[in-house]
C-alpha cells in the first residue's frame, strides 16, 4: 500500500506552506524567505483519515496594484502563528479518538484550546458532509432529543457520527460547566 498525503509547514517567520509528500524536493527551507521551518505536520490521506492541523492566520497577504497600468500582485505573504506543541498534541489525540489527558496533564491549559479546535474541525467536517442536516441537528439538540436519537437520525450520512457527536456534546458540557 502506498502513502498519500501532504505536509503543512510554517517557517520561523510565519510563512505557511503545504507540499505533497511526493513533490517534496528534500529542502527544509521556506520558499518565501529561505528560513528553516519551525513547525510541520504530516497529513496522511492514504485512507481519507488524515486530519490537517487548523493553522491560525495572523495577517493577510499584502497585495498592491499599480495605479497606472493596473498590474500588481502579492508583495508580502500572509503570516501564520506557529502552533503550540501542547495544543497540537491534544488536538491530534482528539483526532485519534482518545482523551487529550493521555498525552498531557489534565490541568494543561492547552487542552481547552485543542478541544475548541477539534470542535471547529468536527463542525467543518459535519458541515461539508451534511450541510442539509445541520439545521435539523441544532433544532433536535435544542428540542432536547437524546444523543442516541440524534445519532440514529444522522446515521445515513456516512461519517463517524458517534465520535463527532460525543465530542461536541462533551465540549458543550465543558463550556456549560464553566459558565
Amino acid at each position: 500500500m502506498s502513502f498519500e498525503g501532504y505536509v503543512q509547514r510554517i517557517c520561523r517567520h510565519g510563512h505557511y506552506d503545504e507540499i505533497d509528500v511526493y513533490a517534496w524536493d528534500g529542502k527544509d527551507t521556506c520558499r518565501e524567505c529561505g528560513a528553516k521551518f519551525a513547525w510541520s505536520h504530516t497529513v496522511d490521506q492514504t485512507n481519507d483519515e488524515g486530519v490537517p492541523f487548523p493553522v491560525r492566520k495572523i495577517s493577510d497577504a499584502v497585495v498592491e496594484t499599480c495605479e497606472c497600468c493596473g498590474r500588481g500582485g502579492e508583495t508580502a505573504p500572509a503570516i501564520y502563528e506557529i502552533p503550540n506543541g501542547d495544543v497540537e498534541a491534544a488536538f491530534l489525540a482528539l483526532a485519534r479518538g482518545v482523551s487529550p489527558d493521555t498525552v498531557l496533564s489534565s490541568t494543561n491549559r492547552a487542552i481547552p484550546e485543542a478541544r475548541k479546535l477539534w470542535a471547529q474541525h468536527c463542525a467543518g467536517k459535519l458541515a461539508s458532509k451534511m450541510a442539509e442536516h445541520i439545521d435539523k441537528f441544532v433544532i433536535e439538540a435544542s428540542l432536547g432529543l437524546t444523543v442516541d436519537e440524534m445519532k440514529e437520525d444522522l446515521s445515513d450520512v456516512g461519517v463517524d457520527v458517534d465520535r463527532m457527536v460525543d465530542e461536541c456534546v462533551r465540549i458543550v458540557a465543558d463550556m456549560e460547566a464553566k459558565q
